[in-house]
């Protein structure tokens, strides 16, 4: 297990037994907001354990868009795209210009959109076959992409193995982690609300358990709006505020992350998408609520 999901299951624990000692489920009992909250939390929080017994079970690593088939698809499509790409320039094909102008870095996306890229360029090629002799790509360049492409398609249908049945969960945890914080999100806004005059105690053991010192540091929150350099928002943007624990969100729709509980003092905010990354440096106070832009 990764130190990143080792800090969050130690968390996630954490949060399970305050929520179970008795007194707290006292407390608690009869506030069915927070009561759906807790199931919501307890079965996700399971899956992800459920998911690391299947990581655990299966012996080493395995992406299926590394294994040498698809290395050898990507490898010929790219290169004859590039080759073709010359010609569909010179001619102005606007058809041909937008299928040719391929790198490696599109092919990082599951197994069978890999294949359909690689199928998409074998029949454009295919088209313009004639037309490409001066630019070196013949009916043998073609036909060892055909071929490429159907060993890929036959290794992308057969059934899964459990190692890669582990990368798959291993992918799928990092989707859990995300929906339990803001899951954890919603009940800790919830417990401060409800129960901030009343059961104080409770308050804070619940926010130590989040890694949030008090309430007022609770109440220092940050929003990141995250936008393209035309000003547009971007979601699924990652956000990391680093040296922290627990820190880290993704982007909504609107590019919008907010982040609570931040100690006061000058930090550092790392945002990425898509392997485009930014740092910035912001200086929040105790109580503040920071709205900070950042473009990517």
């Amino acid at each position: 297990m990764s130190k990143f999901f080792d800090e969050k299951m130690n968390t996630f624990n954490n949060i399970d037994e305050v929520l179970s000692e008795e007194d707290n489920k006292q407390i608690i009992a009869g506030f069915t907001p927070l009561e759906d909250l807790i199931v919501e939390f307890r079965a996700d929080a399971a899956q992800l354990g459920a998911n690391f017994m299947i990581i655990f079970g299966a012996k080493g690593k395995v992406d299926v868009n590394k294994t040498p088939k698809f290395d050898l698809l990507t490898t010929l499509t790219v290169r004859l795209a590039r080759k073709a790409l010359a010609w569909a320039i010179k001619n102005q094909d606007a058809e041909a210009i937008k299928t040719y102008d391929i790198h490696k870095s599109d092919f990082k996306m599951s197994a069978a959109n890999r294949v359909t890229l690689g199928e998409t360029v074998a029949k454009q090629l295919e088209t313009n076959l004639n037309q490409l002799t001066p630019y070196r790509v013949t009916k043998a360049n073609l036909d060892a992409l055909q071929a490429a492409i159907l060993e890929a398609k036959k290794y992308s249908s057969e059934p899964k193995t459990k190692i890669i049945k582990g990368a798959e969960a291993n992918r799928a945890n990092h989707a859990l982690v995300r929906k339990i914080d803001e899951t954890l999100d919603g009940m800790e806004d919830l417990i401060v609300s409800e129960f901030e005059e009343s059961h104080l105690k409770f308050v804070n053991i619940f926010l130590a358990a989040r890694h949030i010192n008090n309430l007022g540091s609770r109440k220092t929150k940050l929003l990141i709006t995250v936008v393209d350099k035309n000003e547009k928002p971007v979601a699924d943007a990652y956000v990391d505020v680093l040296e922290m624990e627990n820190e880290e969100k993704y982007t909504d729709e609107n590019g919008e992350a907010p982040i609570a509980g931040i100690k006061s003092g000058a930090h550092i905010v790392e945002v990425s998408k898509d392997g485009a990354k930014t740092d910035t440096k912001f200086t929040i106070k105790l109580g503040e609520q920071l709205r900070l832009k950042v473009v990517l």
